[in-house]
């Protein structure tokens, strides 16, 4: 026999164009009830962008006071900007998840608020895909777990002199992965940031990408003045110690001062001296410090970034997933390939028999 030719092809896929057909539909089939039995998902998210507050430091209105108080703009420098690249890191981060498993969201059906990882764990209804794939390709997790006994189910903290590690619950650990397929962040060129959450209910999707954008941007002014709060605190402690001895000096100062109205012996014109010079060192100590307390108050003020909100979160209503007519049309499409392929395989096995 001769080679196949695509008239051979044509004419073997006309002959079984009922297989085709069948198994075609049997493929539309399984392609509607995969669509009918996925999970129903939401989609949330805002547009947001941070904008470097030094750039307003010393020519805006934080300079304008630091002049008029007498504070040297050379301290008062911009610190490094956060690059938004790393923020996909941050909201991956155990932290960060560990803290979305705590906000609260709303059941549509019952106005109750709960919890993110409550609704997971008490209320949560898997779909019918999700029960396939959790006794299929989890099953050997699943059997795992059994054989290991229980897990605890509380966060736990393992610690020793030098270091400190923190460990979690199987059930928590499963929702941080949820909770990471479940955000969406993307950051452009721009530094323009879009962040998202998925969720079962519309109401609830639009809580969490509320949560999430407020902790994000929480954790993004954390971060940004962490140095310039440091050098606060620290600055305010020497304020206070350095004020605390300024009252004592001045006022052991008015003391003497009160008792010895006509100084006439060296003796006590001497504790004058040494009490005036206290003083006049403990005023300047002060003085230094309320300048150097302002300086640190207006640099955390200037680090602290702002968030422009070009796109709020809104409450969706329509559903991203599943696209039911687009997963018909694929498993159908999948079907015909098949059965044709199988039609074409058939005719190559009888071509080679005959030869």
């Amino acid at each position: 026999m001769e080679d196949l030719t695509l008239k051979d092809i044509m004419e073997a896929l006309i002959k079984g164009r009922k297989l085709i057909f069948k198994i075609t539909c049997i493929f539309f089939l399984i392609g509607v009830i995969f669509a009918l039995i996925s999970p129903v998902r939401f989609h949330s998210y805002s547009k947001f962008i941070s904008l470097n507050s030094a750039e307003n430091s010393l020519g805006g209105d934080l300079g304008g006071l630091a002049s008029l108080a007498g504070i040297g703009g050379n301290s008062l420098s911009g610190s490094a900007v956060l690059p938004p690249e790393i923020y996909p890191e941050i909201v991956n981060s155990y932290p960060f998840l560990i803290r979305l498993l705590d906000a609260t969201v709303t059941l549509e059906n019952c106005q109750e608020s709960i919890t993110y990882r409550d609704y997971y764990l008490n209320h949560y209804k898997m779909s019918g895909s999700e029960y396939i794939m959790k006794y299929t390709l989890g099953l050997p997790s699943i059997l795992l777990g059994l054989l290991k006994g229980s897990e605890p189910e509380i966060e736990s903290t393992l610690s020793d002199e030098k270091y400190e590690f923190v460990s979690t619950s199987f059930s928590d650990y499963s929702l941080l992965r949820r909770a990471s397929s479940q955000i969406s962040i993307n950051v452009s060129q721009d530094g323009m940031v879009r962040l998202g959450f998925d969720m079962p209910e519309s109401l609830m999707a639009a809580e969490m990408a509320q949560f999430t954008q407020n902790l994000l941007q929480e954790k993004l002014i954390e971060f940004k003045i962490s140095k310039a709060k440091t050098n606060l605190e620290y600055t305010n402690e020497l304020y206070l110690e350095k004020r605390d001895s300024f009252l004592i000096a001045e006022q052991e100062l008015a003391v003497f001062n009160d008792r010895n109205l006509s100084l006439i012996t060296e003796t006590s014109k001497s504790e004058l001296r040494r009490k005036q010079s206290k003083y006049d060192i403990a005023l300047t100590l002060f003085n230094d410090l309320s300048s150097q307390l302002e300086k640190a108050k207006i640099k955390v003020k200037e680090d602290t970034p702002i968030f422009s909100i070009i796109e709020p979160v809104r409450v969706p209503i329509e559903r991203v997933a599943p696209r039911r007519s687009f997963i018909a049309i694929v498993f159908t499409l999948i079907g015909f390939f098949v059965s044709a392929g199988l039609v074409v395989i058939r005719l190559l096995i009888r071509s080679i028999n005959l030869k």
